[in-house]
């Protein structure tokens, strides 16, 4: 432990070793003055990763990823706006349900209302948006280092509970900041109590295990609920662990029930012997999903769903009867259906029911669902993935969905990526899909796709529109910094596409400068300025070619796709309407 009789660089190697201890396994670096001493304490701990962007807020989007690819991570920055700069990435985590530390330095007490330079309030800084939130004193020898751990320890076992979230620990710092030898000041005794937790590998306490289980009764009590209603149906929201995911399958088969999984569960890649209704997004922006789908009584799994048409089907026409099963207590019902809230681990609840003899008698013969053609009739309707037809948002998605290999991990953007992926999404996708769908912003992301590549260690491929591109082009430096290559998709439709497909678009006056924002820019200039390859195909075709030899390079890159706006949006509306056509003949759509 090389600390050299400096405090600072005491209590800050003592804190890395501890949080390290606790669960975290990489500690992003932003650098900076005050946090000199947890910048050096981790560079210099040899049991974990340090990654160093010279930007908080993609810092901390890039630990955000790391997170949702299973290896949790925590950010180090200095005092002032930096800390500020991830409060983004934290908003994402509280409502994502993602493991996320943020370590930031601070000036001490001495210093604060004063006019004192980098300055300002950070204790308590994003109030209800992180799970703990912990300000330290300054580094003192008075201060037995058993209470510095276990508070510590305290903070951190919301980090990682059944509904894991953000936390937040502030940590002031007087000179010296720098790794410098200062006289040791009773420092050997002040060690002596740390001897046995120094040669182990535990935390200094040992928390129990809080997370809350449903009584199995209550369990017993939501299964019999079901009984004798007569169109019963399986949701399946957006869920991060694998295990989540695997017992949400396992139940759907053993129930035999319909099935809608969101994007997001991943459940999709796990179809065989399930009933799932795929396609429904797009049957409901039809107007047709009634034609295939009513449901008295949902069990509803995960969290909420992409597809906003989805919920306004089932507002206008409520089910009887809306469990759902959620780790958090909070309310996760955009829509006020649920009329039931089981609080407790998916896969604790799927495992239990599975085992009780009561559900035998709900369960329902699997059905072959009338739209399995759905896809293949969607493209037949599009006609324009020729090799010499111009590229277009929907042609785009498609080839995207054809050419992602298993293995591969996905990132899709906000706006209308995500709802394209949504929309097109068939069965036995091969491929894991990420998105940041907890307050759905669009800044970060192309941070959040490299820390992604860094957690699962595997190819990714990102596809997020031009907006979100220009949002966050700082943290391209990441992408070109990855070993695990990172595929860059930009949707380039000159700026806010997903504007012409909200209200504001029956209103041209404004619609044009004041929310689409046309910005007439290209990333060729971003890409070699960070030393990435370009490419820019045009057609189906050159997509095609170019896709393949981005497969070949294997290397990080930016593939600039961009389509007319006007175009896309005919593609669009024929699909739509010939969905419509050909499943609900002579009713309106939902959208247009």
């Amino acid at each position: 432990m090389n600390h050299n009789g400096n405090m600072n660089m005491l209590w800050a190697t003592l804190l890395i070793e501890e949080v390290t201890r606790l669960g975290i396994k990489c500690f992003v670096i932003a650098p900076g003055s005050r946090s000199a001493p947890l910048a050096v304490a981790a560079w210099r701990n040899p049991s974990v990763k340090t990654r160093v962007h010279y930007d908080e807020r993609g810092a901390a989007f890039f630990a955000l990823g790391a997170a949702r690819a299973g290896v949790p991570a925590a950010v180090i920055c200095t005092s002032g706006t930096a800390v500020a700069n991830c409060f983004p990435a934290v908003a994402e985590a509280n409502l994502s349900g993602l493991p996320l530390v943020i370590l930031s330095a601070d000036r001490p007490p001495e210093m604060h209302q004063c006019g004192a330079n980098q300055t300002m309030e950070q204790a308590g800084l994003f109030g209800s948006h992180v799970r703990a939130s912990l300000s330290l004193p300054c580094p003192d020898a008075g201060i037995p280092a058993g209470l510095f751990l276990s508070r510590i320890d305290q903070a951190l076992l919301h980090c990682f509970a059944q509904a894991p979230g953000p936390v937040h620990i502030n940590c002031p710092f007087r000179e010296p900041l720098a790794p410098v030898s200062v006289p040791a000041s009773g420092q050997e005794d002040y060690l002596d109590e740390l001897k046995e937790w120094h040669a182990g590998t535990v935390p200094w306490c040992d928390h129990a295990d809080s997370d809350k289980k449903p009584d199995p009764e209550e369990i017993r009590a939501v299964l019999e609920s079901f009984a004798g209603k007569k169109n019963k149906a399986l949701l399946l929201g957006a869920m991060h662990r694998q295990e989540d995911q695997e017992m949400a399958c396992r139940l759907a088969k053993r129930l035999g029930w319909r099935v809608l999984p969101d994007i997001l569960s991943n459940c999709r890649r796990n179809e065989t012997g399930l009933s799932f209704l795929s396609g429904y997004d797009l049957l409901a922006k039809a107007g047709c999903l009634g034609h295939f789908f009513q449901a008295d009584a949902i069990l509803h799994l995960g969290d909420t769903f992409v597809s906003k048409a989805l919920y306004e089907f089932l507002q206008a026409s409520p089910p009887e009867l809306y469990v759902h099963v959620h780790p958090r207590s909070d309310r996760r019902d955009p829509a006020h259906l649920v009329t039931r809230h089981l609080q407790g681990s998916i896969a604790f609840v799927c495992r239990s029911m599975l085992n009780m003899p009561e559900i035998d008698r709900l369960r329902a013969e699997a059905e072959t669902l009338p739209t399995e053609g759905l896809f293949s009739r969607a493209v037949e309707i599009l006609n324009d993935l020729t090799d010499t037809a111009p590229l277009t948002e929907l042609s785009l998605f498609l080839l995207l969905h054809e050419r992602i290999t298993e293995g591969t991990a996905f990132f899709s953007g906000n706006s209308m990526p995500i709802r394209y992926m949504d929309m097109l999404d068939q069965p036995c996708c091969a491929f894991l899909i990420h998105a940041n769908r907890g307050v759905s912003g669009i800044d970060g992301n192309i941070a959040t796709a490299a820390g992604i590549a860094f957690g699962c260690e595997r190819p990714t491929v990102a596809c997020i529109g031009d907006m979100t591109a220009l949002h966050d082009l700082n943290s391209l430096a990441l992408v070109a910094a990855s070993p695990t290559p990172v595929i860059l998709v930009i949707v380039n439709n000159g700026g806010g596409g997903i504007f012409h497909h909200l209200p504001i678009a029956a209103f041209p006056e404004v619609l044009v400068p004041c929310f689409v924002h046309p910005h007439r820019r290209e990333f060729s200039g971003a890409a070699a300025m960070f030393g990435l390859p370009w490419y820019a195909p045009e057609t189906v075709g050159a997509f095609k070619t170019c896709w393949s030899a981005v497969q070949d390079a294997g290397e990080s890159c930016i593939i600039e796709c961009k389509v007319d706006k006007e175009i896309s949006l005919q593609a669009y509306s024929r699909m739509i309407d010939g969905i419509r056509k050909e499943y609900a003949p002579g009713e309106t759509t939902a959208e247009s």
